[in-house]
């Protein structure tokens, strides 16, 4: 094991710490050190999500700590938290068991802001729950949101607790962040969705397909998308969409249909990020391409749309999502004393 990298040893140690069985209590804490641990989404669906609250209930289950669902992110906390059900419940381990290859998030979630649902009630229903600590799940919402809540710890002393964000998008765009779980996941579905879509084009020969991909102001999907694919041309919000970049683009599809001898079939992609303009969109640079092809080739625009935020949670987000939610869950318990911390990663 010394001889294997810091990740690897992570993933050894999440999987006996998720899996092992502790039948002498050697990993339960003393009483005096139980905390009541929410977990929460926020933001869009991704793929990884129920993997990860399954790896933190687990992990909180095993040290003794209790593990609270707050159902439907902060809109279903602020409105249904009476309801019976409600919408804060404590997890058991038989009803998260199942979760580590489903999609979408099991508990539900949105981009509703602390600030939209009412601060002040948000702030109650932290000391009505007695909750210890705050595990969010979730994007750049989800940041927006921890960021919140730490503005309003001078004003609410129940917020005086630890809190953390384990990065969940598939845009990959939370801040401080190198990955996101979720977004592997959405790769491989653009992927798959973009190899298809190719093979109609190589089979109809001549044509070009335009697809718009998801991202928010991110280009990572897009341009990684394009690299694997294997795409004429990815335009991003970084770089946005300019005539002359279209005019460059489009007189460099043209030299290459007019050298195609009729040997060739292979399809050509164009990958466009949802906001890269406010103008150009996938339609309109599809009926620009067809315009100025003047029937020597074809242009179609294609929108894979939420296909992109579901499918089944692929192996890399899976096991990263186990092992941030142990490393979270971690820092969580050692910031317990610590009143005024915010940590992400």
């Amino acid at each position: 094991m010394a001889l294997r990298d810091t990740e690897f040893s992570d993933f050894y140690d999440s999987y006996m710490t998720t899996t092992a069985t502790d039948l002498n209590n050697e990993m339960r804490l003393p009483d005096k050190k139980h905390m009541r641990i929410a977990i929460v989404h926020v933001g869009a669906p991704a793929g990884g999500v129920n993997a990860a609250t399954r790896a933190a209930v687990a992990y909180c289950l095993t040290r003794g700590h209790t593990p609270i669902a707050i159902h439907n992110g902060f809109a279903g906390f602020a409105r249904h938290h009476q309801d019976n059900p409600g919408s804060v419940r404590e997890f058991d381990w038989l009803e998260v068991d199942g979760w580590a290859s489903k999609g979408g998030s099991e508990i539900g979630m949105n981009r509703e802001l602390p600030s939209e649902s009412g601060m002040p009630l948000i702030a109650s229903l932290f000391e009505k729950f007695k909750i210890d600590g705050l595990l969010i799940i979730g994007g750049f919402e989800g940041f927006h949101a921890l960021s919140e809540l730490r503005q309003a710890r001078e004003t609410y002393s129940s917020l005086c607790i630890p809190m953390t964000l384990l990065p969940a998008t598939i845009s990959n765009n939370v801040p401080g962040t190198e990955y996101s779980i979720g977004s592997d996941t959405c790769l491989n579905e653009l992927v798959r969705y973009c190899d298809t879509i190719k093979q109609s084009a190589s089979a109809s020969r001549r044509r070009v397909f335009v697809i718009e991909t998801q991202g928010g102001r991110s280009g990572y999907v897009a341009t990684m998308a394009g690299l694997a694919v294997g795409a004429s041309a990815v335009y991003t919000p970084e770089e946005g969409v300019s005539i002359g970049m279209l005019s460059a683009d489009i007189a460099h599809l043209k030299e290459v249909f007019e050298q195609d001898s009729g040997q060739s079939r292979a399809g050509r992609l164009i990958l466009i990020n949802e906001k890269a303009s406010k103008v150009y969109n996938a339609k309109l640079i599809a009926d620009m391409i067809r315009e100025e092809a003047r029937d020597r080739f074809e242009s179609r625009d294609s929108i894979p749309g939420h296909v992109q935020q579901g499918g089944t949670p692929s192996p890399m987000d899976r096991t990263r999502a186990v092992r941030l939610a142990i490393k979270f869950q971690q820092l969580l318990a050692l910031r317990v004393h610590k009143l005024y911390s915010l940590v992400w990663f």
